[in-house]
C-alpha cells in the first residue's frame, strides 16, 4: 500500500530561486568548488526553502578530470539566462598562465546572456585574461598580484581588499575568500537574519574586506619605476617626518599636477595614500617587537595622534594595532 506524500504549496509571491553555476573550468580546484555548492546548500536549508539552485557546469560536455586522479563524467554546458557564474580558484598554479579560446568564449557568452561572473583567488585570471575586467577593479591573492598587474595590465588590481564589486562581477581574494564571497551574494539577495545565521552556522561571523593584514606589500610595483626610484629612496629614509607633495615634485623636477598625475598613473594611488600605506607597511613591521608600545610604533611611522593611527590602520588592514599584534 502506497503512502502519500503531501508537499506544501509554493508561496505565491516566493521570489524565484537564483541559479548559481559553478564553472569547471580545466584547473579548478574541486575541492573549493564543492565548498561553494555546500555554502549554498545550508542557505537553503537555514531558509527552509530553495533560494538558491547551486550546480555545477563546463565549456565541454566530456569528462572532467581534476588533479589527483578525481574524474567527473560530465557536467552540463549549458547556462541558465540569469543568476551568478562562479569561478572557483585555480589548483596547483605554478606561475604561467594562459586562457584558452574555449574559456574565453563560455566566459564572455555568459556576461553576453547577463549572468553576473564572480570569481575566487586567482580564478580571477580567467575572466582577465579573457579581457573581461579591462578598466575594472579587481583583487585576486595578495601573493600573485604582482604577477597579475605584468600579465593583464589593462586592469586595476587591488591586492588590499578582499572583495572588489564591479559592475556585472565580483572578486575575491585568497583561497578561504571563498567562504567570503559565497557570504557575499547571499548578503545581496537574503535578508540580514539568514546571512547571520548562515554565518553563525560557518563559524564566519562577517564578511572580511580587507588583505592587508595578510600581504607583505600593500602597493604593486610602479610601471615607470625610473622615474621614481629615486624618490621612494627619500620617502623610505625619511618616513617618519617625509617631504610635502610639493617638495616631491620638485624632487621628479616635475609640476605639482603633473606630478600628481604621472605618480598616480605608476602607482595607481595618490602621493597623499601612497604615504598612508607605506607607513602602514613600516607599522606592520614594528609591530612584530612587542618591546614598542602602540604610541611609540606611531611615532616612529609619523603619526603624531595615536587614536588616528589606530583608525587608520583599521581602515586599512581591518584590525587594530593590537588586534593585528595578538595575531602575530
Amino acid at each position: 500500500m502506497f503512502k502519500a506524500i503531501i508537499l506544501p504549496f509554493p508561496e505565491p509571491n516566493m521570489p524565484k530561486p537564483i541559479p548559481i553555476s559553478i564553472y569547471l573550468h580545466r584547473r579548478a580546484s574541486l575541492g573549493f568548488a564543492l565548498l561553494l555548492e555546500l555554502v549554498f546548500n545550508v542557505a537553503n536549508r537555514l531558509a527552509g526553502q530553495p533560494v538558491f539552485v547551486p550546480g555545477f557546469v563546463a565549456d565541454d560536455s566530456g569528462p572532467h578530470r581534476f588533479r589527483h586522479g578525481l574524474t567527473l563524467a560530465r557536467a552540463p554546458r549549458t547556462l541558465p539566462p540569469t543568476g551568478w557564474l562562479i569561478v572557483p580558484p585555480l589548483d596547483g598554479f605554478a606561475g604561467e598562465f594562459v586562457v584558452s579560446a574555449r574559456e574565453s568564449r563560455f566566459l564572455g557568452g555568459a556576461r553576453e546572456r547577463g549572468l553576473m561572473i564572480a570569481t575566487s583567488c586567482l580564478g580571477s585570471f580567467l575572466p582577465a585574461g579573457a579581457g573581461l575586467l579591462d578598466g575594472l577593479e579587481a583583487t585576486t591573492h595578495w601573493r600573485w598580484a604582482e604577477f597579475a598587474a605584468a600579465r593583464f595590465p589593462n586592469v586595476r588590481w587591488n591586492p588590499r581588499s578582499l572583495l572588489c564589486e564591479q559592475p556585472g562581477f565580483v572578486t575575491a581574494g585568497g583561497l578561504l575568500s571563498t567562504v567570503d564571497l559565497a557570504l557575499h551574494l547571499v548578503a545581496r539577495h537574503c535578508d540580514r537574519e539568514l546571512c547571520r545565521d548562515l554565518g553563525r552556522h560557518l563559524l564566519a561571523d562577517s564578511v572580511r574586506q580587507k588583505q592587508s593584514a595578510y600581504a607583505a606589500s600593500l602597493l604593486l610595483q610602479p610601471r615607470n619605476r625610473a622615474n621614481f626610484e629615486a624618490l621612494e629612496k627619500v620617502i623610505e629614509a625619511r618616513l617618519a617626518r617625509p617631504p610635502s607633495i610639493p617638495e616631491m615634485a620638485e624632487q621628479c623636477r616635475m609640476s605639482v599636477r603633473t606630478f600628481h598625475r604621472a605618480f598616480d598613473e605608476a602607482y595607481g594611488v595618490s602621493p597623499g595614500k601612497y604615504l598612508q600605506l607605506k607607513r602602514i607597511e613600516r607599522a606592520k613591521e614594528l609591530l612584530a617587537d612587542e618591546r614598542l608600545t602602540i604610541e611609540a610604533v606611531a611615532d616612529r611611522c609619523g603619526f603624531s595622534q595615536p587614536a588616528f593611527f589606530r583608525t587608520i590602520f583599521a581602515r586599512e588592514t581591518g584590525l587594530t594595532p593590537a588586534q593585528f599584534r595578538k595575531r602575530l
